[in-house]
Order: C-alpha cells, then sequence, then structure tokens
C-alpha cells in the first residue's frame, strides 16, 4: 500500500525535484541523523534545514567556472553533508561522479581524467595527501574542496579551499532549480568491472528515480522508519535504497559511525530498515 506521502515519478520527475517536493511535505520531519564526533552525540537535520544548506552549497558551486552538464566529483563517507553536495549539483544541472575515499589514487586519478571532473570534495587531511602523490594527473579540476580544514604547507595546491573557507556564511540563500530534464543524464558511476580500468555507468534523473518508486512500492514504509546507512554511498545500492527511497516514502536516514560500531549504533538508534549484505547479517 503506497501511503498519502509517497513521491512518485510523475510529481517529481527528477531527483533535485524529488528533494524539493520532500521538503515542501514535511519541512519540520527529521531528514539526517549524524555523530558529532566533537561533542560525542547524535544530531539531525529536518528537511527543511537541509534545504537551507543545499542552497548554500548552491550559492558556492554558482561562483565557479562550471556548467550545467560539467562533472562534480564526492569523496566522501555517508554523511548530511554527502546529500547536501550530491542535491545541490543536480539542482544546478551538474553531473554527479561518486567516489570512494578508500580507493586507490591511480584509480580515482584515472576517473577524474576520464570523466573531465572539474570539481571534487573530499574528506580531509589523509585524502589529500593520497592524492597529492598523483596531483599532476588531476589537470582537469578546477577546484579542490576539503570538507576538514587541515595545515596544507607541505600538500599545498592553488586549487585546494577548506569547506567553511568556501561555504557562504548566509543561510538564506534561495534553493534553485536547474536542473537537466528527466532523461539527461545525472550521474557517472563507476565499477571495477572485472578485469582493465574503471567503467563508468551512465545513469539519468528518470533511471535512478524510478528505481527508488519502484523500491519503495515493496513495503509499507512510513514517516516514522528510520533507515540506518552504513554501506558506501558511491556504490548505486546504497545511493538508491538507503538515500533516494527514504526520500520517496519521507523517511529519516541516520548514518552508522563505522561497521565495528555498528551494533552499538543499531542498540542506540533503534532504526526500522537496514540495507546490508550478507556479511554484515
Amino acid at each position: 500500500m503506497i501511503g498519502q506521502d509517497f513521491i512518485t515519478v510523475q510529481s517529481a520527475q527528477t531527483l533535485p525535484a524529488l528533494f524539493r517536493e520532500r521538503v515542501k511535505r514535511t519541512p519540520q520531519h527529521v531528514a539526517y541523523r549524524y555523530f558529532d564526533k566533537e561533542h560525542k552525540v547524535w544530531q539531525s537535520f529536518t528537511w527543511g534545514e537541509m534545504s537551507a544548506q543545499v542552497a548554500r552549497w548552491q550559492a558556492a558551486l554558482a561562483r565557479e567556472n562550471i556548467s550545467p552538464g560539467d562533472r562534480v566529483a564526492i569523496m566522501l563517507s555517508n554523511s548530511p553533508q554527502w546529500v547536501m553536495f550530491d542535491q545541490a549539483a543536480l539542482g544546478l544541472g551538474l553531473v554527479t561522479v561518486p567516489l570512494y575515499p578508500d580507493d586507490r589514487p591511480d584509480n580515482v586519478a584515472y576517473i577524474i581524467a576520464e570523466a573531465g571532473v572539474k570539481l571534487l570534495l573530499l574528506e580531509g587531511a589523509k585524502s589529500w595527501q593520497r592524492l597529492y602523490t598523483v596531483r599532476d594527473e588531476l589537470a582537469s579540476l578546477t577546484r579542490i574542496l576539503s570538507a576538514q580544514a587541515f595545515d596544507d604547507k607541505d600538500f599545498s595546491d592553488a586549487r585546494l579551499v577548506a569547506l567553511d573557507k568556501w561555504l557562504p556564511i548566509e543561510d538564506n540563500c534561495p534553493l534553485r532549480a536547474e536542473e537537466s530534464p528527466p532523461e539527461n543524464l545525472a550521474s557517472i558511476v563507476y565499477t571495477s568491472g572485472t578485469t582493465g580500468r574503471p567503467k563508468g555507468v551512465m545513469l539519468s534523473h528518470r533511471n535512478m528515480l524510478s528505481n527508488a518508486q519502484a523500491a519503495a512500492s515493496c513495503l509499507d514504509f512510513t514517516l516514522e522508519d528510520l533507515f540506518l546507512s552504513f554501506l558506501p554511498l558511491s556504490h548505486t545500492f546504497e545511493r538508491t535504497g538507503g538515500y533516494y527511497l527514504p526520500m520517496v516514502v519521507g523517511a529519516a536516514v541516520a548514518y552508522a559511525r563505522s561497521i565495528p560500531q555498528l551494533a552499538v549504533d543499531l542498540t542506540t538508534l533503534r532504526p526500522s530498515i537496514l540495507i546490508s549484505v550478507p556479511r554484515i547479517y
């Protein structure tokens, strides 16, 4: 049975339109929960708060020398910031290229070069130090963002900037809706394949939104459901089932701290939905 808060492909034909519709329907509902390492507590964002954050990211992206159709890459662990970047980029008509945070530097460099990525968001010092070894192969990049500020004097690059300095201070930016048509390219997801270099799979807005809606029809999801997300968002399995699907049905998503801490997070958060692989079960 499909609930009244279920968002159909007809009512939201693109991924950023799905986000805007969810914000419109349930602005005060919790969208995401995450563990604040500094204060050692679980925090949350409502859909309305996420909308304000996505608008800030869009304002910053609009200042860069990028245009609709350009590729931007994200190499973060699962977090609300992953969603903010993805939705901000898609809402401006950009094509997102998800990368695994622990992938080999040569693989990352190959993907960035082949896809012609112009902007890269990475985690912090450790990620950048690894990529610094292949920086000469990152010629397509005009901007490199670090989610965590760090002293880069030994790994300097004119393109590198910390996220807190890149994002605008104000939080009253308008949410922009300049995405591509439903059949246009939304994301390029690279698979390792069995031999040779990674291979890019080109997915449209309709591809991913249709999959999420079909998955949402399999169970009776409600606004009270809580998903626990720990599989990498760089993979289409988690991205569809643990990100776009909850948005379709209006459920909240909590980001687990790590696989070793998964058991504790399960007992603390008590999620109603867990998307996993056999090894974890």
